[in-house]
């Protein structure tokens, strides 16, 4: 799960609070000045959901099921497992790019998955985080408020050059996939029904 991979933006610390969007849209956290090289590249998003941790956990923590809605993802194994931690090979192809590599997985059950990836053609180095709080309870059920974030280094600065678009569209993509899956395993986000937005107050933050 290291295989989380997006534009150039900000990059969202554990422990900073928790605002919800408004608008039902995944919040990014731009970047302003980067004091990374070009070859290294920062993305974060956050957003309260309609559905339970343990909802959310079970799709992040489900590698195997990658390839299964993720259109980049063109496979993905748990090669080794044990609690709190797994090994997982993925392949990604994002033409005319692709790569192969083994994610170190940590796994702490409906609060945290983080994943570090080191061994990757592309990458010296690919670190995903999803982070998982309670969100405030509606009437229609309970919410969580989720956090991604990815850091990533390229091996050289051809790689970045090409990736650099392809990137920018799976950004755009990632979160909604994930969201999808939610959707297709559990049924509609409360919160997104219609006129919810009107109903509740979404601007919440949760510190």
């Amino acid at each position: 799960m290291s295989l989380l991979l997006s534009r150039r933006v900000g990059y969202l610390l554990p422990g900073l609070p928790s605002i919800a969007t408004g608008n039902g849209q995944w919040r990014r956290g731009l970047n302003g000045s980067c004091p990374f090289s070009e070859k290294k590249k920062k993305f974060s998003e956050r957003k309260i959901l309609g559905y339970t941790q343990e909802q959310i956990y079970s799709v992040v923590a489900d590698i195997d099921k990658y390839k299964l809605f993720l259109p980049w993802c063109k496979e993905s194994k748990i090669l080794k497992s044990k609690p709190g931690h797994c090994l997982a090979k993925l392949t990604v192809g994002f033409p005319p790019l692709g790569d192969s590599y083994v994610s170190s997985v940590t796994l702490k059950p409906y609060t945290l998955v983080r994943s570090v990836s080191t061994n990757g053609v592309l990458f010296n180095h690919l670190e995903t985080t999803w982070l998982f709080q309670p969100g405030p309870n509606y009437p229609t059920g309970p919410s969580t408020i989720t956090h991604i974030s990815t850091i990533f280094e390229f091996r050289s600065l051809v790689y970045a050059t090409l990736a650099s678009s392809v990137f920018d569209e799976v950004a755009k993509t990632l979160a909604s996939s994930f969201e999808s899956r939610c959707h297709s395993l559990f049924g509609s986000d409360h919160l997104r029904t219609p006129n919810a937005s009107n109903k509740y107050n979404m601007n919440q933050t949760n510190s």
